[in-house]
């Protein structure tokens, strides 16, 4: 920095100002893309899509991870829905998320749904549940945000199905039984 003062012969003075830029952290962005899926049972059993995310903090990472599930029963004609613990195991684990390898400050996470018919066959028509999965984009600097991707999976009417049994009997003085 230099000063100058016409008003005296020597009135110039030179010093040094030394100027301090600091950082700080920035949230990562998130784009949202795609973040619900329907699955149906018997017709629809796998669902996916994807969003992008930003940070303007060249060195940060971001990197996914589910963070919560919560699973509503949204639809219960009869009023006798219950989910049992193996049930909302199965629908939890059906859901998945994918940070690309090639993410840096900015990049892609994909997710996807994909359940098995046997996991189903307990939803009636007109039955269905909301599952909701929280993935949290964390930078590892303190830059935390999240998103919602909501899955509904909607019951259909099974048909019935029959099973036979084969019986043995052996004739004897003693009285028929047969059992199954």
């Amino acid at each position: 920095l230099k000063a100058t003062d016409s008003s005296i012969a020597l009135g110039t003075d030179t010093q040094v100002v030394t100027i301090t830029i600091k950082g700080s952290n920035d949230a990562p962005d998130i784009s949202v893309g795609v973040m619900d899926a329907q699955i149906e049972e018997e017709v629809t059993l796998t669902d996916s899509g994807s969003f992008t995310f930003t940070d303007v903090d060249l060195t940060d990472a971001p990197v996914a991870t589910v963070t919560n599930e919560l699973l509503v029963i949204t639809a219960d004609p009869t009023g006798n829905l219950s989910l049992t613990v193996p049930q909302q195991t199965a629908i939890k684990n059906a859901f998945s998320i994918t940070n690309l390898g090639t993410n840096d400050n900015n990049g892609t996470v994909n997710w996807g749904y994909t359940i098995s018919e046997t996991n189903l066959n307990f939803l009636a028509a007109g039955e269905e549940i909301e599952a909701t999965f929280t993935i949290t984009l964390n930078d590892d600097n303190g830059g935390v945000v999240w998103e919602n991707v909501t899955v509904t999976i909607n019951g259909t009417n099974d048909a019935a199905t029959v099973s036979s049994a084969s019986l043995v009997l052996t004739e004897t003085d003693a009285a028929l039984t047969a059992s199954g």
